[in-house]
């Protein structure tokens, strides 16, 4: 036990040192065969067999992860945002405090597409922000609400944090995975939405004289113009998620058609990048990509490192004896996502995950949901100051101060927390619903 808590406190250190997650792992790992040599069953040679043996379920997700990153990438430089907001804003736009939800839905639909709340709050703020700040809106509030609802993406599948957990905890369905999350992602933007709206009606809604021009402007393309270029943006979740919904492929078979769709729409159809563009992009994407790949197999062997300490029976020995509600259990795995999420840990859910999973088990805790509200936890984790990431993309998109969006993102951080306790005192109510009935804990 004076091993394994070791262990802990020294991963927790290098977070607070300021450490990246990845090489925070890294070093935890490493550190068992530096420090604990012989007293524990788990030496260089087991973290070698598992980088070169890695499980099925690793392989998959990591495999499914990078390719989504690709296709997500396409997706932006194809400019299949404009098109999604395009169409939302002809029927939408000229309502009072519709301009703002339009920039929600946005937000929702491109990160369902990309599954990046990174990439989602790059690609619709660049566009967006500007647009509402020209149309009379509180240049905070509008950065506010597409940080608040760019982070969705990492709940709205498919999205490498979703992913990631089917690999982290051994298996878990990634299609109920998938759903759950889906309607949690969906529910957040609701609530999102509706105190945009209120907060519109009490504060204003920019200039409804400059909406109204540039709406108009919109329209006068006519519908059918307007439909017909977005019609292929706004099929891409259909095709996407629909084809694992239904069975027909697998996560990382929909990735890899997901990829071929973004270069066919994006080169054929809008033609707005050309084919010689087209492995640059990858290029570049494979970058990003091949970090989240590292991430998810140090998560792994991060996970066997565990096993090898037989922190997952202490755990459970401690839930056991102690006889803790399994609700109070799950505040406190949320309260620490949280921290670490604010510690600027964007991939926080890779250490958090082997950790609680246990305990989440040994509690009866129903897993599915439970899985979801940590990952939603590490979404208010990347708006929440100081140094969230979402803020600080946005921030420099908006050229203000970080500091500046602290107040106008407290709503969106107590709304997006509300909706992970809900799911702590009603666990198993999601993954009910979309499974027919209680999933029993595997």
């Amino acid at each position: 036990m004076a091993i394994a808590i070791f262990f802990i406190i020294y991963l927790v250190v290098m977070f607070l040192l300021g450490s990246p997650t990845i090489y925070a792992i890294g070093a935890a790992i490493f550190s068992i065969p530096l420090f604990f040599a012989g007293s524990v069953d788990f030496g260089l040679v087991n973290i070698a067999k598992d980088f070169v043996n890695i499980s099925a379920a690793t392989t998959s997700a990591a495999l499914t992860i990078g390719l989504f990153m690709i296709s997500g990438d396409i997706m932006s430089q194809g400019q299949i945002t404009e098109k999604i907001f395009n169409v939302f804003a002809y029927f939408l736009g000229k309502k009072r405090g519709f301009m703002p939800i339009v920039c929600i839905l946005t937000c929702m639909f491109f990160g369902s597409i990309s599954g990046s709340s990174i990439g989602t709050t790059a690609a619709v703020g660049a566009m967006c922000y500007p647009l509402l700040v020209s149309l009379g809106y509180d240049r905070l509030f509008s950065a506010a609400i597409i940080v608040a609802t760019g982070c969705l993406g990492m709940t709205i599948p498919p999205s490498s944090a979703t992913t990631g957990v089917n690999a982290l905890t051994g298996g878990l369905d990634l299609v109920v995975l998938y759903k759950v999350s889906a309607i949690v992602g969906v529910l957040c933007g609701i609530l999102v939405i509706l105190y945009c709206y209120l907060y519109c009606l009490r504060h204003g809604n920019g200039d409804q004289v400059k909406i109204n021009r540039w709406v108009d402007d919109l329209r006068a393309r006519g519908f059918l113009n307007v439909f017909k270029e977005s019609i292929w943006a706004l099929l891409t979740p259909v095709i996407i998620l629909g084809s694992i919904f239904s069975g027909i492929a697998a996560a990382h078979q929909a990735a890899v058609l997901s990829i071929v769709y973004a270069v066919f729409v994006s080169v054929c159809i809008y033609k707005t990048i050309r084919f010689s563009d087209v492995f640059p992009i990858v290029r570049k994407s494979l970058k990003g990509g091949s970090r989240a790949l590292v991430m998810v197999i140090f998560a792994t062997t991060f996970s066997n490192a565990l096993t090898a300490l037989d922190v997952s029976s202490i755990l459970s020995n401690f839930v056991a004896n102690t006889q803790i509600s399994s609700t109070l259990i799950m505040i406190v795995i949320l309260i620490y996502m949280l921290i670490m999420g604010t510690m600027g840990a964007g991939a926080s859910v890779n250490v958090v995950m082997p950790l609680a999973y246990p305990l989440i088990i040994a509690a009866g805790i129903e897993p599915f949901t439970a899985s979801i509200a940590i990952v939603l936890m590490q979404c208010v984790g990347l708006i929440t100051p100081p140094i969230g990431q979402c803020i600080f993309i946005m921030a420099a998109v908006a050229k203000c101060e970080a500091t500046e969006l602290t107040k106008p993102l407290l709503p969106y951080i107590v709304i997006e927390t509300a909706v992970a306790l809900f799911l702590v005192l009603f666990p198993g109510l999601f993954s009910g619903i979309v499974a027919g009935g209680y999933i029993p804990i595997p």
